[in-house]
């Protein structure tokens, strides 16, 4: 819950020995003490979390698995509530430092992976982020997977408008795989 450093090496190593080909993998708002430890800088914290190579990290990157265009990135707005106000990976409002953070986000995906959701999509009526969702429209991945907002949980099929006249719109499919330890929420499975 709160990243120490003892919690994020037991998760790699659980992580680790899971049976996959692929296994990726982002940060989040709870991981203070690790960018506390690495700052933000992406190798730095690619060395702590890759268990040797099993695991890749995702830090404003593009990684291709499995014939897959998977794109991560961990950015979300400063949440307001005092208890979350000082997290990692947050940027003070929607203004330009997050729009260009998510402008980064490459078109033609088959995979984004967020912390945060995109705001109006399983996010608890607004809790995600405006400029997130302005990138979408433009990206258009065919899958966003996020968490965050463990209220809004589940997953859901959803045409997202384009950003540009003449371009058509596309069905997203929006995965908020946000759960934590008193959770009764199962894994969320799908294939690409």
């Amino acid at each position: 819950e709160d990243g120490t450093e003892d919690q994020v090496a037991s998760f790699i190593e659980w992580y680790a020995a899971q049976r996959a080909k692929h296994r990726l993998l982002i940060c989040g708002n709870h991981e203070v003490n690790l960018t506390q430890k690495a700052g933000n800088d992406r190798d730095r914290l690619s060395a702590l979390l890759s268990a040797g190579g099993a695991v890749t990290y995702l830090q404003d990157s593009l990684v291709e698995a499995a014939g897959l265009r998977i794109y991560g990135t961990p950015w979300m707005p400063r949440p307001t509530t005092e208890v979350y106000a000082h997290g990692a990976w947050c940027i003070d409002g929607e203004g330009p430092e997050l729009a260009g953070r998510y402008r980064a986000i490459p078109e033609g995906l088959d995979l984004l992976i967020t912390h945060t959701p995109p705001q109006g999509v399983l996010d608890n009526n607004g809790l995600g982020s405006a400029a997130l969702m302005a990138e979408l429209r433009r990206a258009q991945p065919y899958v966003h997977c996020f968490g965050h907002v463990h209220s809004g949980y589940g997953h859901k099929c959803a045409t997202v408008c384009a950003s540009s006249p003449g371009r058509p719109e596309k069905a997203v499919l929006f995965v908020n795989a946000a759960i934590d330890a008193t959770s009764p929420e199962a894994p969320v499975y799908f294939d690409l």
